[in-house]
């Protein structure tokens, strides 16, 4: 019987433990391989990967978190190198803005320059309706909006969105061209016109009321060769919104294109109502006098609007005779305002003045031959288009001006020979004739082509 031998199965050895000092490549033969010794790391430490950490290789979001403090420090060249890592260009943050909008919303043009350079879209539009060509506006950044209105995919009028102006410290709706004329940017509001912006009429109320008198010229440059039908309404609520703001020279850059005569009344109310430091501080152009005084002046070159009523059926002599302002009486009585015409509650100019306690200027009113109840009533009167309901539709209504009445030429009394005004000169006839003439001689809407032509200070008149 044959011996069953068993099999016997051989245990694999383990391998030997490779030394610490070297891991030696072997070719199939089992040589080492020349030159091919690489070190091994010490026993307990893992060898370095050849992978980028988090730190070298950050995730997406986090570039763009950072991008977008970049975009608001004005750091260019952190925002250069974060969009070379791989930030997102049109990335959509708070308020769906793209980094085009922060870098314009904030002023840093250099930043904006160097997204538009690298493809930023200048169409995006974020939840407010605002456009990076609006912002660019408000904050004057004349190199971007140059850069941006020659790319066709900007749109250079898009509808009016709410947005912040440091000029006013209010957040309304405006456009690309309201908000360059609110903030006197002549240059990119004339830019703008060229590349086709439209509804100059409506912005030059804005330019008016802050006195800029370039933009108001270029705006009024722009309406007439645009023939535009608003021309006349708006040319008179710009120059109501001058005089408010006690900005002499605009208000003469429009008075010098025709307003209406209801408007210029209208404005002439306001004159006399002027109070602050802004409307009584000396004119530096006119030594001697104060906005108040010189826009009376300008404003009573239009002898029409001199019979222009309030609500309360006080004219421009009745409101400077009711505050004492003796220069403004004087020059309206120069003018040839009607003293003896009644408010509603039947006074006079010299009686309003007696009532609040100006005796002195009463007096003379009165000598003027304004003895109140022998002048004309406040009859004779037509409705003026400048009423309540017009200003207060665009949102120019004054207070005190609820409906504007102007007088017939019929229902003025005939002025007679006054007396000499200061007391033997003729000082306030002089001035207004000097400023009459400098109107005259000023091309309005149809020739008024140079925007730095300026008329002569008004008051610059010697008295005899």
């Amino acid at each position: 019987m044959g011996v069953c031998s068993s099999r016997r199965l051989d245990r694999v050895a383990p391998p030997a433990a490779r030394s610490s000092e070297e891991i030696t490549p072997r070719n199939e033969q089992g040589s080492a391989l020349p030159n091919t010794t690489v070190p091994s790391a010490p026993q307990g430490v893992v060898a370095p990967s050849n992978a980028l950490t988090e730190a070298d290789n950050p995730p997406l979001d986090q570039l763009n978190r950072q991008l977008t403090k970049a975009l608001k420090a004005g750091k260019v060249d952190q925002v250069r190198a974060l969009l070379d890592q791989g930030a997102e260009l049109e990335r959509r943050g708070m308020w769906d803005n793209t980094p085009l909008h922060l870098a314009c919303h904030y002023g840093h043009s250099s930043i904006a320059l160097e997204l538009l350079q690298r493809g930023a879209s200048p169409a995006a539009v974020n939840e407010k309706g605002c456009t990076p060509l609006l912002y660019a506006c408000v904050e004057s950044m004349e190199e971007v909006v140059e850069k941006l209105v020659e790319l066709p995919a900007t749109e250079i009028n898009p509808p009016a969105a709410p947005v912040y102006s440091r000029l006013t410290d209010q957040t309304t709706k405006r456009t690309p061209l309201f908000a360059a004329a609110e903030n006197g940017a002549a240059p990119i509001v004339a830019l703008l016109l060229r590349k086709g912006a439209t509804a100059g009429a409506q912005a030059l109320p804005l330019a008016a009321a802050q006195g800029h008198t370039a933009v108001c010229v270029t705006l009024l440059q722009a309406m007439e060769q645009q023939r535009d039908l608003e021309n006349v309404t708006c040319i008179g609520k710009a120059l109501l919104q001058a005089t408010r703001g006690a900005h002499v020279d605009a208000a003469r850059a429009l008075l010098a294109h025709r307003p209406a005569a209801e408007d210029v009344g209208a404005a002439l109310l306001a004159a006399c109502n002027l109070g602050g430091s802004g409307a009584t501080k000396p004119d530096s152009k006119t030594p001697g006098h104060c906005p108040r005084e010189s826009l009376v002046e300008l404003l009573c070159t239009r002898t029409e609007s001199l019979g222009v009523h309030d609500e309360e059926g006080n004219t421009a002599l009745h409101l400077a005779a009711k505050r004492g302002l003796a220069d403004a009486a004087q020059v309206l009585v120069a003018a040839g305002a009607n003293l003896g015409l009644l408010n509603s509650k039947g006074e006079t100019a010299a009686d309003l003045a007696e009532s609040f306690g100006h005796s002195q200027l009463s007096s003379l009113i009165t000598s003027y031959g304004g003895t109140g109840h022998t002048g004309s009533s406040n009859v004779n009167t037509v409705a003026n288009s400048t009423t309540a309901s017009s200003l207060k539709s665009t949102g120019l209504a004054d207070d005190h001006v609820a409906s504007n009445h102007f007088d017939s030429p019929a229902s003025l009394k005939p002025r007679a020979q006054l007396p000499p005004l200061h007391g033997g000169g003729c000082e306030a006839t002089q001035r207004l004739e000097a400023t009459t003439a400098a109107l005259a001689a000023s091309p309005h809407v149809g020739s008024f082509s140079e925007a730095q032509r300026t008329l002569p200070p008004i008051g610059a008149v010697t008295s005899h």
